[in-house]
């Protein structure tokens, strides 16, 4: 099967509508035209999702931070004087910090899931460090 994108009969040339795909298939004098229409913009809008409100992701990296925190105040000295809050961050610590990062991401206009990279880690730590002080 012979394929082509232009159409030529009695020394005519045949000239597709701009929003169209013209395309003519067949062999010899058999040749028949298909006109395909083609739209230059979507009909549905493009919607991406907004992983930041993924409630699945901020419950992860809740945990991974208040798992953090828990072991930032037994192993690091610079987080030795919230030992005296460790009660409090075993029992309801997890919506605590969740409470904490929902107020970061807000003030700092982070994702989510720009958390746990190595260049917001340190600026988290220090600022769940300065807010536990606080309780």
């Amino acid at each position: 099967m012979n394929l082509s994108y232009s159409y030529h009969t009695n020394n005519q040339n045949f000239f597709p509508h701009p929003n169209q795909l013209t395309v003519a298939m067949g062999e010899g004098n058999n040749k028949k035209l298909y006109s395909i229409p083609i739209n230059p913009q979507p009909t549905t809008p493009i919607q991406y999702q907004d992983v930041g409100d993924d409630p699945n992701l901020q419950s992860q990296v809740t945990k991974f931070f208040h798992e953090k925190v828990l072991k930032w105040i037994n192993e690091y000295p610079d987080f030795k004087h919230l030992k005296k809050h460790l009660k409090f961050l075993n029992d309801k610590g997890e919506k605590y910090i969740y409470n904490l990062l929902k107020l970061f991401v807000r003030k700092s206009k982070a994702n989510w899931y720009d958390l746990r990279d190595p260049k917001n880690y340190d600026n988290i730590k220090q600022y769940l460090k300065n807010r536990i002080g606080n309780i």
